[in-house]
């Protein structure tokens, strides 16, 4: 929704309206979940205005989003809380179903910081769920090893 991306996209971007038409009807057809990330433009904000004029759909609609990749950098629990209350403020939620790390290597760099506040969000119940995007069969065993997810 937010992005100029996908294999077979001429058309780049829809527009909000055409976004939020997109979703009414995914909605209206079965969908319940919504994945999206900091890193996918503006899609967390047109995710939100749709939820914002559909209040009908807020109970069934499930919210998945991502912190943005950090790219090596070391990560604190104000980072952390500052990227995911962006993304709840852009969402226009209380909680998400949902947190995922977009980028495994932000586990490897950072493990036991990123557990300790994802778990932290998820007890006060921001989200009901935690995940990390995985590339390959070693990365999944790290994660069943050293860190506490629920889905990838």
């Amino acid at each position: 929704m937010g992005l100029d991306y996908g294999i077979a996209n001429k058309t780049g971007k829809p527009i909000p309206n055409e976004a939020i038409e997109i979703m009414e009807y995914a909605v209206k057809n079965g969908i319940s979940y919504f994945d999206t990330a900091y890193s996918y433009g503006n899609s967390e904000t047109i995710i939100g205005k749709f939820l914002n004029l559909h209040e009908k759909y807020k109970d069934k609609i499930n919210i998945i989003t991502k912190m943005p990749p950090l790219k090596n950098k070391k990560l604190d629990k104000k980072n952390i809380n500052n990227y995911f209350f962006e993304s709840l403020h852009r969402l226009g939620q209380g909680s998400i179903y949902c947190y995922m790390i977009h980028d495994f290597k932000d586990i490897e760099n950072n493990c036991d910081e990123i557990e300790k506040n994802f778990l932290k969000l998820k007890k006060n119940g921001y989200i009901k769920k935690i995940g990390v995007s995985v590339y390959n069969q070693f990365q999944l065993e790290f994660l069943f090893k050293y860190f506490d997810f629920d889905l990838i």
